[in-house]
């Protein structure tokens, strides 16, 4: 599913793609959400953030990387639940380098969850966002 929001004259528009899982995880997933570029354009942004973590132990950390194809949009993972972050949208650092925030039209952005300790871990409501500038 994606939006987008008119901005002024000359400014492309910006678009909120949407990537989401609703099923249970209990481990890393890699490539548990997919969505597809509507067009041509470059991400501007993106945040992720998981709606519930549980189990018999809970996990040290549990971390997101959104990705275009096989390239990284983000310098590091974002780290979406630990003991040092809240429950709440995180924000990413993108990637500084032109080719890898470059999107076209078909390119396909995948979300991936790492998870790391805990026991019988249950992590629900994986979410992210990535915003796009059409071109």
């Amino acid at each position: 599913m994606s939006t987008y929001i008119d901005l002024a004259p000359g400014v492309g528009d910006v678009m909120e793609i949407a990537l989401s899982v609703g099923d249970q995880q209990s481990a890393s997933v890699a490539e548990v959400a997919r969505a597809i570029a509507p067009c041509k354009g470059r991400v501007v942004g993106v945040a992720a953030w998981v709606e519930r973590v549980g189990g018999g132990t809970l996990p040290t950390d549990v971390d997101v990387m959104v990705e275009k194809g096989t390239t990284d949009l983000c310098s590091a993972v974002i780290d979406c639940w630990g003991s040092s972050t809240d429950n709440g949208p995180q924000t990413g650092t993108l990637s500084t380098t032109a080719s890898e925030v470059a999107v076209a039209a078909g390119d396909i952005f995948t979300l991936d969850t790492t998870v790391t300790g805990g026991g019988s871990v249950t992590i629900e409501s994986v979410q992210a966002r990535v915003w796009m500038v059409r071109e």
